[in-house]
């Protein structure tokens, strides 16, 4: 299991990570490794519902705790090649050779966790809750649309009024009928 975080919590972006292993390159390593199998390559986005007021009424350096204390426990998640902040109050879960429906359940149990690693840490005294939005492919397709679905579903989440997991699984068009989907899932 690559872990994006050094043992001492500091916090590395995903988007430009120390050791190289960018959200990207590791989504394109696990597609290609994933392309017809029956197991799945799942993404996850993870954002914190009001994390801005928890910055503003617990300050920079609590909100810093916070973010260490999520990262910590997310390199932990089951079948996850990679786990990243990616910035503000976000975060992306890599996780492959699962199916969806286990996936889904890892980051709802994720969440779970969530809501009382910072309170168990010391970090806080109130639960920290997030919002998940997620997507599982059992074939090729792009990055792009493997992330715009991920979002998309994440969205859902928010709207919905947050602390939930929204979750899709996309099994790619055939060949014949690549013209009726959505241009995201072609294959470059």
């Amino acid at each position: 299991q690559r872990q994006l975080w050094p043992s001492t919590g500091v916090i590395h972006n995903l988007l430009d990570p120390p050791d190289g292993h960018t959200l990207a390159a590791v989504l394109q390593h696990e597609l290609e490794r994933a392309d017809g199998l029956e197991r799945g390559l799942s993404l996850a986005f993870i954002d914190i519902d009001g994390f801005r007021q928890f910055n503003l009424a617990h300050g920079r350096d609590r909100g810093n705790q916070v973010l260490e204390a999520i990262a910590s426990m997310l390199t932990r998640v089951r079948g996850c090649p990679a786990a990243g902040w990616i910035g503000g109050d976000a975060f992306a879960v890599v996780i492959a050779d699962v199916s969806a429906s286990e996936a889904a359940q890892a980051m709802g149990r994720a969440s779970a966790v969530i809501r009382d690693a910072a309170r168990i840490r010391g970090v806080c005294r109130e639960e920290i809750a997030v919002s998940v939005g997620g997507i599982t492919t059992y074939r090729r397709c792009t990055i792009r649309g493997l992330i715009r679905a991920a979002h998309d579903q994440l969205m859902t989440a928010k709207r919905a009024g947050g602390n939930r997991v929204e979750w899709t699984v996309h099994f790619p068009p055939t060949t014949a009928s690549l013209s009726s989907r959505p241009a995201i899932f072609h294959d470059d």
